[in-house]
């Protein structure tokens, strides 16, 4: 409860995530993160659509536009894309996709999926992070892999002008 919500704010969650990772090790807090998350991503995801489009925009910033192309357009397929990069902020876009004509079960479906395998990777940093082992190292590649698909993503979907 706490974790979801303090994702109503501009809060680092990797922060959290790694915090979750060596206060309960991975297995146990990689079930509390997903459970905290989706509980700040549902919130603010309500929050969005009940405050409406100038309160969340003053927040958020002025792209809402582009984010409600994309999301209404594409889907659950783009709600798991850009979950899945760690670096594009959890609270704009939960925020952000309340204001779009996505559909509540492709935000939910696409928000757990999308964002589990950060998740992993930051609660990997904290539960590993002390011992230097490999799994600390695929911990911090799978980041590296995430961010790199995320840009050359971006980079894509810019030259075609979907973004």
């Amino acid at each position: 409860v706490v974790y979801g919500a303090i994702t109503l704010t501009p809060a680092p969650k990797a922060v959290l995530s790694i915090a979750a990772g060596t206060l309960f090790g991975f297995w146990q807090a990689i079930p509390l993160v997903i459970l905290g998350a989706m509980i700040g991503a549902t919130t603010a995801f309500v929050l969005g659509r009940a405050l409406g489009r100038d309160t969340v925009e003053k927040y958020v910033g002025a792209r809402i536009d582009r984010v409600d192309a994309l999301l209404s357009e594409r889907g659950l397929p783009a709600v798991i894309a850009v979950r899945l990069v760690p670096v594009i902020p959890f609270t704009v876009i939960n925020y952000a996709s309340g204001l779009t004509g996505l559909r509540r079960r492709d935000y939910l479906i696409g928000t757990a999926i999308g964002m589990l395998p950060g998740i992993a990777a930051y609660v990997a940093i904290g539960a590993y992070g002390f011992e230097l082992d490999g799994r600390l190292w695929i911990a911090l590649g799978a980041l590296g892999v995430l961010s790199l698909a995320g840009i050359v993503g971006a980079w894509w979907m810019k030259k075609r002008e979907i973004v």
